[in-house]
């Protein structure tokens, strides 16, 4: 009974750091007046040369002024605003070669089926991102200290 604490506090501290990692990653938007609607979809091509909706595929649309970033959903479709001007719309996705298109959005337009059909890239895409070794590592050393205190007790 006497571990319940130091497990709890573990819980409490990866808690901190997931959310605060979420956190790190966000990034204030400007505000938006005026501008129009893009809606499309991100499809790639499977291992049989299926095509197949991307999900979480990073779609960045950027000029000279602004850079904004969205993900696909889960059935590979993207929805968002921007503002009037010209943008450069990138999609890239890991295992597959990024496609790039310009895109003109006016004040209340509303583009629809601006979809993106991505190659195979045939590169080898890492099994774990990096942040998992961080947190694999952070766990690991806890883990280390609570038994090494455990042990220490153990023997009083």
């Amino acid at each position: 009974m006497r571990l319940l604490p130091y497990w709890l506090s573990l819980g409490i501290v990866l808690s901190v750091l997931f959310i605060g990692a979420g956190m790190a990653s966000a990034q204030n938007q400007p505000k938006q007046y005026g501008g129009g609607y893009v809606q499309g979809a991100v499809y790639g091509y499977n291992m049989w040369d299926e095509l197949i909706p991307i999900d979480w595929a990073e779609i960045t649309a950027s000029n000279d002024i602004y850079t904004f970033r969205y993900s696909s959903y889960a059935d590979g479709s993207y929805g968002f605003y921007l503002p009037t001007g010209t943008f450069n719309l990138t999609v890239d996705e890991p295992g597959f070669v990024a496609q790039s298109r310009t895109i003109a959005v006016s004040d209340g337009s509303a583009t629809t089926g601006f979809n993106f059909f991505l190659q195979r890239s045939n590169v080898p895409i890492p099994e774990f991102p990096t942040q998992f070794f961080a947190v694999l590592m952070i766990i690991a050393i806890a883990g280390a200290l609570i038994a090494k205190r455990t042990i220490k007790r153990r023997n009083r």
